[in-house]
């Protein structure tokens, strides 16, 4: 099977679980959290390919409170002190990459466990629940994505950040830009 074949197949059988997934709001949650949960192994990936340190379990288990204090505000102060006492601890600790542990879990929170947690309440923007609005902004990131690739692979030169995604050019991200624009 080629690659193009096998991202079809991956992709078509990832949008019928999504689909299934948003128009349940049931499913929004445990999923949207398996996909974060999914995402810190695959940045801890990421990390130990630039030979960075990255702190997996705490990530995880902050990232899960983070998750739950933007569904309940009341899990907030839960959160701030875990992030204090990961940050102390990892100062105190005997290694010379603490820092880089902090920005490792940091980034966890930020870019995964946050932002996948905000996608209930944009379904509740009426307040019921309401899969519209939520299944546009996922067409306009599966468009985007299938975008890059597809211009990405007919007009491709110039490598984007080589050392981070191989793969990924300027005519890529560009494509990618102006189509979904479009789109």
């Amino acid at each position: 099977m080629n690659n193009l074949t096998q991202r079809v197949l991956t992709g078509s059988a990832y949008v019928a679980i999504m689909l299934l997934a948003v128009t349940r709001p049931i499913f929004v949650g445990p999923l949207f959290a398996v996909v974060a949960i999914l995402g810190a192994f695959e940045l801890k990936k990421i990390f130990e390919k630039q030979k960075l340190d990255f702190d997996l379990w705490p990530t995880l288990i902050l990232g899960l409170i983070a998750y739950a204090s933007v569904l309940h505000p009341e899990a907030r102060p839960i959160l701030i002190t875990g992030v204090f006492v990961y940050f102390i601890s990892t100062l105190y600790r005997a290694t010379k990459n603490a820092l880089q542990l902090i920005g490792g879990m940091f980034l966890g929170l930020t870019y995964l466990f946050i932002p996948l947690a905000l996608a209930i309440p944009i379904g509740m923007q009426s307040g019921t629940y309401d899969h519209k609005t939520l299944f546009g902004i996922l067409i306009l990131v599966w468009a985007s994505d299938s975008w890059a690739y597809v211009s990405g692979r007919l007009l491709g030169k110039r490598k984007l950040f080589e050392r981070l995604s191989p793969n990924k050019t300027w005519e890529g991200f560009w494509g990618s830009v102006i189509l979904t624009s479009i789109t």
